[in-house]
């Protein structure tokens, strides 16, 4: 049997949304186009940067109203463009179209104002034409899609942390003072041996450490503290350069007799360039009964390296091991006070005084600290520059204490790694 117009094409209310323009709308035209002969319902709300969907809303009544009209008539905005063929009337063809524009436009919107894919277009126009179970299975599909792929983020995730763990390990374990840092940890060496201390060798470098674990950031070591390997890669290097040090200082010692340099010579020389901070006459003079002492411990040992055809280089003189000794003696026999007791001082200006006599300024030699070093290393301090400041004293006046000042301050901190 064949059928009528009005049953082939759907009735007037599918010819509303059909056949109006002889096929179903695009879903989503182009930016700023539309349908042929169709006509927007509202001035188009321009879409901004912000969330303003800029929605719009079926003429005469809501969007559930205006997706099943009453009998009410509602005025059709295409009423002088379009009159159904078969006659039927006209407020239900065109009401069914003026709503099914508007949902079109504010899909339109939507994708605009999120910047959606063509693929997420097509997915949001579906969900709008889809029941209200469908949606609930649409929205739950996607929030499990959600949670598998953070799953598989989080294993990427984890991957990585994995690589970057190992990657530190390995940066640690091979880790090295820079060319600065270890500039810095000479200059500490050399101020420590300059300075009238009370014993050379392990104290001095458990009073570096000590230092350098209260004031890590000057070697831009923030993480010192907490991090052993540091700890003991700049143990290491504080031993070594003491070494060497000691070394230079000792040959230094040797030169000054062999030219028979006065001592204040010798010893503001040696301050002048390798005390960090600046110290105070009491502490200068201190330090200069120190070197004294040095040249004395070191006549009786010139002599004999001289008397066997060599005075500065060769085998251990034994000079520290001597001086460590007469060190221990003075200290029994003048107390663990400061140099500044009246017992020290008293000791100093004797010292000071008797190498004046074995050297006066009538007998002024050549001198050039480079002689007696091993190389022709730059000076490590810039001009102007020093480690130690006034809040500093511990660092700075090291040598006015009996004891090294800062080697029990630090002792606990560097007890696992000096006993490595």
């Amino acid at each position: 049997m064949p059928m009528s117009a009005s049953e082939g094409t759907g009735g007037p209310a599918r010819q509303g949304a059909i056949g109006v323009y002889g096929q179903r709308f695009t879903p989503f035209p182009p930016p700023g186009e539309r349908p042929s002969g169709a006509r927007r319902s509202t001035p188009s709300t321009p879409v901004s940067g912000s969330l303003s969907l800029g929605l719009s809303q079926p003429a005469g009544g809501s969007r559930a109203t205006s997706r099943h009209p009453s009998n009410q008539s509602i005025a059709s905005p295409y009423a002088d463009e379009y009159t159904p063929p078969d006659g039927s009337p006209l407020f239900a063809a065109s009401s069914i179209e003026h709503a099914f524009a508007v949902a079109l436009e504010n899909l339109v919107n939507i994708g605009n104002t999120f910047h959606l894919s063509n693929e997420s277009r097509k997915l949001l126009s579906d969900f709008q034409r889809a029941d209200a179970e469908t949606r609930s299975l649409m929205l739950f599909g996607l929030q499990l899609a959600g949670i598998e792929q953070f799953g598989r983020v989080e294993k990427k995730l984890s991957a990585v942390q994995t690589s970057i763990t190992r990657v530190e390990k390995n940066t640690r374990a091979a880790w090295k003072l820079n060319d600065a840092q270890m500039k810095v940890v000479k200059r500490l060496v050399w101020h420590w041996l300059t300075s009238a201390i009370a014993q050379y060798g392990k104290p001095v470098t458990t009073s570096i450490m000590a230092w350098i674990a209260k004031h890590p950031e000057r070697l831009q070591l923030e993480d010192y503290k907490d991090d052993t390997i540091k700890q003991q890669t700049v143990y290491g290097f504080v031993n070594s350069s003491q070494n060497s040090i000691k070394s230079n200082v000792r040959k230094m010692v040797f030169l000054s007799v062999e030219n028979k340099l006065p001592v204040s010579r010798f010893s503001g020389g040696l301050q002048d360039k390798h005390l960090e901070g600046r110290a105070t006459e009491a502490e200068r003079r201190a330090n200069l009964a120190q070197h004294a002492l040095m040249r004395k411990i070191a006549l009786p040992l010139y002599k004999k390296k001289k008397a066997n055809g060599n005075a500065t280089k060769g085998a251990d003189t034994g000079f520290w091991g001597a001086l460590n000794t007469e060190l221990k003696r003075l200290k029994k026999l003048h107390g663990n006070g400061e140099r500044k007791s009246d017992a020290w001082i008293e000791w100093a200006n004797k010292i000071i005084t008797e190498d004046e006599e074995r050297y006066p300024d009538s007998m002024v030699g050549i001198f050039d600290e480079g002689d007696a070093t091993d190389d022709d290393e730059e000076d490590l301090r810039p001009p102007g520059s020093f480690l130690f400041d006034e809040t500093d004293q511990e660092g700075a006046n090291a040598g006015t204490s009996s004891e090294t000042t800062s080697a029990s301050a630090g002792a606990t901190e560097v007890a696992a790694v000096t006993a490595a």
